[in-house]
């Protein structure tokens, strides 16, 4: 089911937030780990990792945090919030890279966690926004905000890391944070608040946390959205580095990751309907298999030293990134009435940032000590669980059920 002019002028501030949000991410995951691998010794490689890996931890702490200011002060102030903390991190970010300070550098990706915590609940106020038998193209038109980002992002960094040598990066950095400077408005001028009363209802009526994780279609939600963003987070960081160890260029190593992000937002255009007519269980096997073969792409792309390999593993990776992780926000939609809606998000949140995280932060390690075996190996088991959970936990036409039950509660 398409969505209206009407539902898609509601849907703007999101995608435009998402837009923010892509640009950051993006570029802190091409040029975070290269950043510190810039200013560290050589034999600290392994901590190269650690600036996108903080980003995620950092996502990860603060999400429950990030929930309460959304449920006391509103959407403006919070996603405020989350936009001025990228100012200060690219800020501080551009001055590590200017003084050649891994820990400020370290201290900077803080301020871009906390944006990404604020971040992972736009799919769900886009969905909160909508008809419940519009709620899936609302999650995936906002998942696909970061279209223009994907375009952007690459050629942003190929124009600006240069303009302020020998400091490499530091002008990507200045101009990032001038463009979140810009992007303050957004939430401020474009994004609705919910009334007083209906805040005010939402606190006191949210359950705890322990209930979130009894539930038996969270544990495969989750799951397949930390499989999915933590896979992602875990092989793309990885990916400039193997490139650039084989030979490459950062040029090659941008185009590869171009080629990933657009991957990633064509499911944004699909899903909904692919959903629709397979079925979460049949959609998350699809999405998963892409992924798995994207590994054995990567496998043989760091010993035949081609792009080719390597622009066919992320294209994969981000074909089945986008497939998953729309999939497991619908299945996350079937796991709440409205009262728990804010709690059950940040309790995902919390899951996906948290286990991405720990991958990022040791995926360096691992890559230093297991090698390309070690890098591929993890993913497959983790997607592996997540599937297991899902084949075990979600019925056939569990998400059509409820979602036509979430259809009879709105419009009664």
């Amino acid at each position: 089911m398409t969505l209206s002019m009407p539902h898609i002028s509601r849907l703007m501030a999101p995608i435009l937030l998402q837009f923010v949000f892509g640009m950051n991410h993006i570029i802190m995951l091409i040029l975070g780990a290269l950043s510190a691998q810039y200013i560290l010794p050589a034999d600290y490689v392994g901590l190269s990792t650690l600036p996108p890996g903080i980003m995620l931890l950092t996502a990860f702490m603060v999400t429950p945090l990030a929930r309460q200011i959304i449920l006391r002060y509103g959407n403006r102030l919070a996603f405020f919030t989350g936009i001025f903390s990228n100012v200060v991190g690219g800020a501080l970010f551009a001055y590590a890279l200017l003084t050649m300070n891994f820990m400020l550098l370290i201290i900077a990706s803080v301020g871009f966690g906390v944006h990404q915590a604020f971040a992972g609940y736009l799919r769900f106020i886009a969905a909160d926004d909508t008809n419940c038998c519009k709620k899936v193209n609302a999650i995936a038109m906002t998942v696909g905000g970061g279209t223009l980002a994907a375009l952007i992002a690459p050629l942003f960094i190929l124009l600006t890391r240069d303009l302020t040598l020998p400091q490499l990066y530091l002008g990507t950095f200045l101009c990032l944070t001038a463009l979140n400077i810009v992007a303050c408005l957004i939430p401020l001028l474009a994004l609705k608040d919910k009334s007083a009363e209906d805040m005010q209802a939402e606190a006191v009526k949210t359950t705890r946390w322990g209930s979130f994780f009894a539930k038996k279609q969270f544990l495969p939600a989750s799951l397949s959205g930390l499989a999915a963003n933590g896979t992602m987070h875990f092989l793309m960081i990885i990916t400039p580095m193997a490139m650039i160890g084989c030979g490459m260029t950062e040029l090659d190593a941008s185009w590869a990751m171009q080629t990933h992000i657009l991957a990633m937002l064509i499911p944004s255009f699909i899903a909904g309907g692919l959903i629709g007519k397979i079925g979460e269980k049949l959609a998350l096997i699809l999405g998963f298999a892409m992924m798995s073969l994207s590994c054995l792409f990567y496998y043989v792309g760091t010993f035949d030293g081609t792009l080719l390999y390597f622009q066919c593993a992320t294209t994969l990776l981000g074909l089945g990134w986008g497939i998953c992780y729309i999939t497991s926000g619908k299945l996350l939609l079937c796991c709440y009435c409205p009262c728990d809606r804010t709690g059950v998000q940040s309790a995902n949140e919390m899951v996906i940032n948290g286990g991405s995280a720990f991958l990022v932060l040791f995926s360096g390690v691992i890559y230093s000590i297991g090698g390309i075996e070690a890098v591929i190996i993890t993913p497959i088991l983790l997607m592996g669980c997540a599937l297991f959970a899902v084949l075990l936990k979600v019925p056939a036409e569990q998400g059509q059920e409820k979602l036509a039950e979430l259809i009879s509660i709105e419009k009664a």
